[in-house]
């Protein structure tokens, strides 16, 4: 290759046709000869000898000039420029003599891409002012530019590429934009002090005469510097006035207020004086300097201007941009920000630290290839949906770490967009999710259980729910039933002495034994519903079973072996002993029918701690704590699915006809409740049956005081109170009391009750029933102890319960015997 503009032949000797032929480089002094010394021959233009005649003259007009100028030609936009044009290049020359222009300016080939097609299809490009982001110096910058397209043509009508005549304003778009920043600051500033004016925000004025250090100022001015309002009117030096200013704050204030002075014109500076309170307060001072013609500093007027509302502001802006940061760092994520097309640009500290990608790895859409090759185009096409439809970007996968490891992360972006309506950037953060991923996985793996127990633990819940309804059920039947046992019970108490011996007494004493049969049945429904009368203590089970195994042995007969497992270490239950041995029985009993050709029956006990409600194997709704578990299982026939879910329904039994009332295993189910426990089941046909009883255990021994007997009757005859709503009750008690030597006021409500005592003479003892319409039992308790607070009262209930409310109140449940009566009444009489 030469350095001349004389090109080679063929055969290595420059050819004078040639020579001529390059006569259009020879008046482009270095830029010919730059333009000569590439290797054309290598390009679809060829030797610059071969070139089109219009693009010759082109070239040798832009090479003449001192404007920059280019041409492009050709399908592959091979670019030619002058030495002007290649300032503009910067870093990009000499690299990019004879290469695609468009390849040339990569970063804005979106930019340019249009208004060069525009001029191959022959239509002229003007641009006065174009902002282009580019990269010519080694980072990104923004530029404004001039040009004008120019298609060039060959044979007529075709264009073979374009001519380009630009000029770079950057420096003079720059700086108008600074004037008119300048200008809108100043138009700020005079908005600001005109509505500081306006709102009364001025707190001070000021004159300062420079060459004197004469400074005077306002009352208002003096309040906010803590000074006196009359040492400022007469005048003070500029070291007087500064003496309250912030130690912090002093040396940057007055190296502004040097500064202005030395420059003149327009001064503002915040800082913080302390008033007369001794508090800081956060000031602006406006101000400006005048300079005389030669240049001496004369005179510095100002305003200040309270500006603690808008200080406090800003630092509260500051802490949200701090919390916003603390934010992305406590989830985990990573902040990253795209350009408006959502391409990636500029420093992206968070996604370069993530992934060890440089800028020109991930600029663009380079960052896809650090997401994992299954995800990477899912992820692009679901990111160029979201950017085409202006919306928020939520999705997943997988990101390759700096390190090489594979993590998942969750990603959401969102547009920010200017008031116009157009989209200014996008902000989006990585949050790993990873672990969070994983232990779904774990838990989408117990899926299935996870139903299985809830299904269970629902089951439960509803079997509850309905045992709590039928309990509520039996309750109210046995109070009622106990009413209608007491009037008949009563009444033949009083009959019993008018009955003689033979078929009439027959039929009496088999009236009575209906009675008392009447009342198991009650106590059993009362104790299924939980308002039985219990007398818990702590209970040694050892103890107990021991006591219980003779009978129990008798009841199983022969052909079942009774296992007993009761370990020493049991922990006592806090449990009524005559009730839980109840229990036991009814157990026993229900497992030797179950056993008719003979089996096994064990009984054993545990300690067990529930540290959450709900756990599997216990009752739904036993609360935690710690209890003692009595287990009974036998190896007999068991019960299929549907009759175990009743098995402790009120008078449901698989038995035959006048062999159980089915009210065993609900007195249990009653029992174990009103303790504070449970009870499971677990049965299945042919298998066998397991029942478990909870009670909760015993911490400290309780004394239980011992019955006080009862006294004899008194010589004289007393005046009770009788108060029921039932008439069948309130006629028999009535009966009996008589009977007994009582004087009766009766009275059928709580209401009238309380009247009828307010007007008898005397009443030595009240005797109420509980549940009535109107006022309650525990009501008129309340009112006639308020009148008489040394009133004996007897308290009969239907229920078994002893009801809230009353203090020292004998209870007497229905039905009762007279003989009953008696003792209770003789007990309050004597005590009284």
């Amino acid at each position: 290759m030469t350095s001349s503009l004389d090109p080679a032949d063929d055969d290595g000797q420059p050819s004078a046709h040639d020579g001529a032929a390059l006569a259009f480089l020879s008046g482009g002094g270095t830029a010919g000869e730059f333009i000569l010394a590439q290797d054309w021959a290598n390009t679809s233009l060829g030797p610059p000898h071969h070139w089109p005649q219009p693009l010759k003259t082109m070239v040798g007009v832009l090479i003449g000039s001192n404007q920059p100028m280019f041409v492009i030609w050709g399908a592959e936009r091979t670019l030619i420029y002058n030495t002007p044009y290649a300032e503009i290049l910067a870093n990009k020359h000499p690299q990019a003599m004879g290469k695609d222009f468009l390849d040339v300016w990569s970063e804005i080939r979106g930019d340019l891409e249009d208004l060069v097609g525009k001029a191959y299809r022959g239509e002229p490009v003007q641009m006065d002012d174009i902002t282009l982001f580019i990269e010519r110096r080694g980072y990104r910058e923004e530029t404004h530019f001039s040009f004008f397209y120019s298609p060039l043509r060959v044979d007529g009508d075709s264009v073979a590429g374009l001519f380009c005549a630009c000029t770079e304003i950057t420096d003079r778009v720059m700086m108008q934009r600074r004037l008119v920043e300048s200008e809108a600051r100043a138009r700020a500033d005079a908005q600001r002090v005109q509505l500081a004016l306006d709102a009364g925000a001025i707190i001070g004025t000021w004159f300062w005469h420079l060459p004197t250090d004469h400074f005077t100022a306002d009352e208002q001015f003096a309040r906010s510097f803590g000074l006196s309002s009359e040492v400022c009117s007469t005048g003070l030096g500029i070291e007087q006035v500064v003496a309250t200013v912030h130690p912090d704050d002093k040396p940057g204030l007055m190296a502004a207020i040097a500064e202005v002075i030395g420059r003149g014109g327009a001064y503002a500076h915040q800082y913080r004086v302390r008033r007369h309170d001794g508090r800081y307060h956060w000031i602006e001072a406006n101000g400006r300097v005048e300079h005389a013609p030669d240049g001496t500093p004369l005179n510095f007027p100002g305003v200040l201007i309270d500006v603690e509302c808008r200080r406090a502001a800003e630092s509260a802006l500051r802490e949200s941009e701090e919390r916003f940061r603390a934010a992305v760092q406590a989830v985990n994520g990573i902040l990253w920000t795209n350009n408006a097309r959502g391409e990636m640009q500029g420093e992206q500290p968070g996604w370069s630290a993530l992934t060890g990608q440089s800028y020109d790895e991930y600029r663009g859409y380079g960052w896809a290839r650090a997401v994992h090759p299954d995800d990477a185009q899912a992820s692009i096409d679901a990111w160029k949906a979201a950017v085409a439809e202006s919306r928020t970007f939520i999705f997943e996968h997988r990101v390759r770490r700096h390190d090489g490891v594979w993590r998942r992360f969750s990603i959401r972006a969102i547009p920010l967009i200017e008031s116009g309506g157009a989209i200014r950037e996008w902000v989006g953060v990585h949050t790993d999710v990873t672990e969070q991923r994983e232990a779904e996985a774990v838990l989408e793996r117990s899926r299935e259980e996870l139903e299985r127990l809830v299904q269970e633990r629902t089951a439960q819940l509803v079997q509850a729910q309905k045992m709590e309804v039928v309990g509520q059920l039996s309750g109210g039947m046995a109070h009622d039933f106990n009413n209608l046992l007491q009037g008949v019970g009563g009444c033949l108490a009083v009959l019993d002495r008018y009955v003689p011996d033979g078929p009439p007494r027959r039929l009496f004493t088999a009236a009575e034994e209906a009675i008392s049969r009447g009342a198991q049945l009650t106590h059993s429904l009362l104790a299924f519903a939980r308002r039985q009368m219990l007398t818990p203590k702590p209970t040694r089970l050892l103890s107990l079973v021991e006591g219980m195994q003779p009978l129990l042995e008798r009841t199983l007969g022969g052909l079942i072996h009774f296992d007993i497992d009761v370990p020493a270490d049991t922990a006592p239950a806090m449990v009524d002993p005559a009730q839980l041995e109840s229990a036991i029985l009814n157990l026993a009993i229900n497992a030797r029918d179950a056993m008719p050709q003979g089996g096994v029956l064990t009984l054993r006990t545990e300690n067990v701690a529930i540290r959450r409600q709900g756990e599997p194997g216990r009752p739904a709704d036993l609360a935690p704590g710690d209890y003692v578990a009595i287990t009974l299982a036998d190896t007999g026939t068991g019960m299929d699915g549907p009759t175990l879910a009743r098995a402790f329904e009120p008078f449901f039994t698989t038995k035959d006809i006048g062999r159980g009332s089915g009210l065993g295993l609900s007195m249990v189910y009653g029992m174990a409740a009103q303790s504070g426990g449970g009870v499971t089941m677990a049965s299945k046909a042919g298998t066998g049956t397991t029942v478990t009883i909870f009670i909760p255990r015993a911490w400290e021994a309780e004394a239980v005081a011992a019955a006080p007997s009862p006294a004899p009757m008194p010589a004289t005859r007393k005046v009770v109170l009788l108060a029921d709503d039932d008439h069948l009750v309130r006629t028999g008690a009535s009966a009996v009391l008589e009977m007994l030597g009582y004087n009766v006021l009766a009275a059928a409500s709580g209401v009238e009750a309380l009247q009828v005592f307010q007007d008898a003479e005397a009443v030595d003892v009240l005797i109420t029933d509980y549940a009535m319409p109107g006022m309650s039992g525990v009501a008129l308790i309340q009112e006639t102890r308020r009148l008489a607070p040394e009133l004996p009262v007897l308290l009969i209930t239907g229920y078994a319960d002893k009801p809230d409310g009353i203090e020292h109140c004998a209870v007497l449940h229905k039905p009762f015997r007279p003989q009953a009566l008696a003792d209770q009444l003789s007990i309050l009489l004597r005590a009284g």
